[in-house]
């Protein structure tokens, strides 16, 4: 039974160690980057910074709200949290965009920023 066990050739128990720490450097995670697209939400801006405040990992966790040219003021309201994540050694950062465009080009601008 215990040969039954055995590694065979192209299984994982079967890897060199270079093939191991290959893998293991490429899938190294340091943190995560969320990424939230903001079109005048100052209604509802601070409770999902609060929800994302909560959050508790073992990884760095950067938060980029990305203002996509709103009116209402909601990177106002963003950058009132900045303190908060601070205090928890969490990053905030808001990027405020002139004009509107879009969710999707919100997203990639986020990207563009992100660290993670």
């Amino acid at each position: 039974q215990n040969a039954a066990l055995k590694a065979q050739p192209g299984t994982a128990d079967s890897c060199s160690t270079a093939g191991m720490a290959a893998l293991a450097a490429a899938t190294n995670i340091n943190g995560v980057t969320c990424v939230v697209p903001a079109f005048n939400a100052s209604q509802t801006i601070d409770a999902c910074l609060a929800s994302l405040l909560a959050q508790r990992t073992d990884l760095e966790l950067e938060v980029l709200i990305v203002d996509d040219g709103s009116e209402d003021g909601t990177s106002v309201k963003a950058r009132q949290w900045q303190a908060r994540f601070a205090r928890l050694q969490m990053s905030l950062r808001v990027i405020r965009q002139e004009r509107n465009g879009g969710a999707a080009r919100a997203r990639n601008v986020g990207i563009e920023h992100a660290s993670y």
